[in-house]
């Protein structure tokens, strides 16, 4: 909903008082889904291009953005992943789907661990549609940054294509997970 060349632009984002960026490592980042269906749930996943998130530990404004290749899905069965790509994601078209932040709802702090929730749109088939995503963060002994959450799609809702037909129903939202790590780097307080 997921290249290890960051680009952001935090040109105008509001001043950050206990601020850090996460850029994660593609590599050692899994976006998943699943759907319900008739006779079982489907299954898959998607890589990401970069990410990166600006934010305040005690919650706030947020900048940044991660990128997912569309093109990457998959749920391990060709002919479905063909019609997936060709008639719900459009991948062919629309090769990125981007989440961008907008701010943190910190919900609990203690130590190196952080829950909340993160506001922010995701641009899908050209459109962008407000998220509010779960999360829990925590920053590891290496310097490194953990996060993980999950969150609902009504894709049917969105535009994307509803695949339910006589024979297979198939639920109208799709259960997003992700966990990623990567560099976790403090930034300065702006001078007042």
């Amino acid at each position: 909903m997921w290249a290890a060349a960051v680009a952001i632009s935090l040109a105008g984002a509001p001043a950050l008082a206990e601020g850090y960026t996460l850029v994660l490592d593609p590599a050692e980042t899994e976006v998943t889904f699943v759907v319900d269906a008739t006779l079982n749930s489907v299954k898959g996943r998607f890589g990401i291009v970069e990410g990166s998130l600006r934010f305040d530990a005690d919650g706030g404004p947020a900048a940044g953005r991660v990128v997912v290749d569309a093109r990457s899905a998959r749920t391990g069965n060709r002919l479905r992943d063909d019609h997936m790509h060709d008639d719900v994601l459009v991948s062919v078209r629309y090769p990125r789907i981007v989440l961008s932040a907008d701010s943190l709802e910190v919900r609990a702090r203690s130590g190196d661990r952080l829950t909340g929730l993160l506001h922010g749109s995701i641009e899908i088939l050209g459109d962008a549609h407000p998220v509010a995503i779960d999360f829990e963060a925590e920053r590891e002994p290496d310097g490194r940054g953990h996060v993980e959450g999950a969150f609902e799609v009504p894709y049917v809702a969105w535009g994307l294509t509803d695949v339910s037909n006589f024979v297979l129903r198939v639920g109208k939202t799709t259960t997003i997970r992700f966990e990623g790590r990567g560099t976790l780097r403090p930034e300065p307080a702006p001078e007042g």
